[in-house]
């Protein structure tokens, strides 16, 4: 699917979109006995639903329109897991791994949140394998807890900017206006923010001179990473290509050169665990493909009509979309809806968003993605973190990081109503 992407990017014609569209279709079948019961169960019902629309609705269009974008997630994946496996062996990596036996609780615990976040920006859950393996196996039940309550926190903290997430990939594709720049831009607010709650609100197990001595270790990730986001960012402002197409055009290809140029002998372990990591995205492609179909289907048909003729009264007061839409994706997805399928419903719906601007719209899917991420117990960053630092997973969802959660939420959405304010009356 990424080498058609590439094609129909740089000569575009139809056959590459279908011939890209059966890939998809084949990569689903195949992979459809692996993916989870839960992910299984939910993605034939939102189909099921499409295609009762489709049939009442006599909608066909809507089904070829709703599998062309997740052809694009199929390319986005290919970016980030090859990126993934790339940045893991790499040496860049090297002088984070460093011995903390003689550090204090508190300052491991703030190691954590650092590292799962700033690694966490491009490696996602990957800089959970980094962070235990150097930490000491001897932990007390209580200071596990904490530091896997601290991997969740850094971790969400980094999908509040980095592109390189399914969130920003989502967001920029429901709302195709939006630029990737733009949810950076917006997304640092929120990080600052954030951080700032974390140390200062609810940093009673942090060490904020920690930081300090973290900071040597991480120069060189730093300045990898910034480079990755710049390249991104000046492809998506000079090319016709959205931030979901930057990533999955530009990344492969500077992971590559890297490997080729500066970390050759790790050619065959990186490829090895490329080739073991997209045995395992078909939960995300099967979710993301219903979720795409539905809203096309919902969204050019009558039905959607009508369901932006009842909301218009809702639409005039867009803060309370805001909210509403925010809290609602994160509460369902707590409840195990996936973001991706709520997120795909509200942009269909006609006229909800008349009073919010594109990049408010985006981040909405954003920071109730944030919020999601930190409190349901079916995210792989709460399960994984459970899991390697071997605490409970109810203890990790809805310990510490149920206040920061709310804290977080709470001051985020009415930052995005007075964002959204400010830029309607410009």
């Amino acid at each position: 699917m990424w080498l058609l992407l590439v094609a129909d990017l740089l000569l575009p014609a139809r056959a590459w979109q279908v011939a890209a569209v059966a890939c998809l279709v084949a990569f689903i079948a195949i992979t459809f006995g692996r993916t989870s019961m839960h992910v299984r169960v939910l993605s034939l019902v939102i189909i099921g639903l499409a295609a009762a629309v489709a049939i009442t609705h006599r909608e066909w269009t809507g089904i070829v329109a709703g599998l062309e974008p997740a052809v694009v997630f199929g390319a986005f994946f290919v970016a980030v897991l090859l990126l993934r496996a790339t940045l893991d062996h790499s040496a860049l990596v090297a002088p984070v791994r460093q011995t903390l036996a003689q550090w204090s609780d508190h300052a491991r615990n703030t190691w954590t949140l650092v590292i799962s976040s700033v690694l966490g920006s491009t490696l996602q859950i990957g800089a959970y394998a980094i962070a235990r393996p150097l930490l000491p196996a001897d932990l007390s039940e209580e200071a596990r807890a904490r530091i896997a309550e601290s991997a969740v926190k850094g971790l969400s903290l980094a999908v509040t900017w980095s592109p390189f997430f399914v969130a920003s990939a989502v967001a920029t594709q429901l709302v195709p206006g939006v630029q990737v720049w733009q949810l950076i831009a917006l997304g640092s607010l929120f990080f600052a923010t954030g951080c700032l709650l974390a140390f200062l609100v609810f940093g009673r197990d942090l060490d904020a001179g920690a930081l300090v001595r973290i900071a040597p270790s991480f120069g060189p990730m730093l300045a990898a990473v910034g480079v990755l986001v710049a390249v991104v960012v000046l492809v998506s402002l000079f090319t016709p290509l959205t931030g979901l197409k930057a990533v999955a055009l530009v990344v492969p290809g500077l992971a590559l050169a890297w490997l080729i140029v500066f970390d050759r002998a790790s050619l065959r372990d990186v490829a090895t665990r490329f080739g073991a990591s997209l045995a395992r995205v078909g939960d995300e492609m099967f979710i993301m493909t219903s979720a795409s179909l539905f809203a096309a289907v919902v969204g050019g048909s009558a039905l959607g009509a009508a369901i932006g003729v009842h909301v218009a009264g809702v639409a005039s007061w867009p803060s309370i979309v805001i909210a509403a839409e925010v809290l609602l994706i994160a509460a369902l997805g707590v409840c195990g809806l996936h973001p991706m399928a709520t997120a795909a419903v509200f942009a269909a719906i006609p006229g909800l968003h008349a009073g919010v601007v594109d990049v408010v719209q985006a981040y909405t899917i954003v920071l109730a993605w944030t919020l999601n991420g930190l409190l349901s117990i079916w995210t792989f960053p709460v399960l994984m973190s459970a899991s390697l630092f071997e605490t409970p997973v109810r203890r990790v969802a809805f310990g510490r990081n149920l206040p920061f959660a709310l804290g977080m939420g709470g001051i985020g959405i009415a930052m995005l109503a007075g964002i959204n304010q400010l830029l309607r009356s410009t």
